[in-house]
């Protein structure tokens, strides 16, 4: 597995909490294939923009049947993959819930994990655990921000993902990013293995 492994699992632990979070849908239809399946999400994002619908409840209504779009097969596909995946994870609890996202045994995801297990004894439900993720990881503490550092060198997890430009679609190209490595002082210790970032786009538009 790469480490786009650590951002799948970061993707259904924010769906599982918003189902309706449109970069983490996004991201989830996406993955997976080389063009990030962005001609399908285009027909999607065009009908939502007609429609008003959102993307969840166009992708429902046409796994359901009651709804057909040309060419976007692969979409239903992945978003019944996606609802399977969040079914199964509702009544788990937390230790499991992290299991199942950030498995031991993938050194891609050992400091993700980590960090997910030091979070789980201050945390009750699934969006505690995401915020507290988001926290630590997307929004780090930067050195010198609370006095000296005293962990050692720790580098984000930036969840990011690199879209093929997308007209209509409102969704523009994103960069790559570099690792970031700093001294942790709120999780000393733990040291991330990722050399990409991966990050979602934030538009209010589709």
């Amino acid at each position: 597995m790469s480490t786009d492994a650590a951002a799948d699992g970061f993707a259904l632990l924010t769906l599982l909490v918003d189902p309706e979070d449109r970069p983490a849908l996004r991201y989830w239809l996406g993955e997976h294939a080389q063009d990030r399946r962005w001609r399908p999400y285009a027909r999607l994002a065009t009908h939502c923009g007609q429609s008003g619908q959102s993307p969840r409840a166009t992708l429902q209504a046409m796994a359901a049947g009651a709804l057909t779009l040309p060419h976007t097969t692969s979409l239903v596909a992945r978003f019944n993959i996606l609802t399977q995946r969040l079914t199964a994870m509702m009544a788990l609890d937390l230790a499991t819930l992290v299991d199942t996202l950030f498995p031991d045994g993938n050194a891609d995801l050992t400091s993700v994990r980590q960090v997910a297990l030091l979070t789980i004894p201050n945390v009750n439900t699934p969006s505690e655990l995401l915020d507290e993720l988001r926290s630590a990881i997307t929004q780090p503490e930067l050195p010198g921000s609370q006095g000296p550092a005293v962990g050692r060198q720790y580098s984000f997890l930036c969840l990011a993902h690199v879209l093929p430009r997308q007209r209509g679609a409102g969704i523009k190209r994103t960069t790559p990013i570099l690792r970031i490595t700093f001294q942790s002082p709120k999780y000393p210790g733990v040291l991330e293995g990722h050399r990409r970032c991966k990050a979602i786009t934030r538009k209010k538009r589709v």
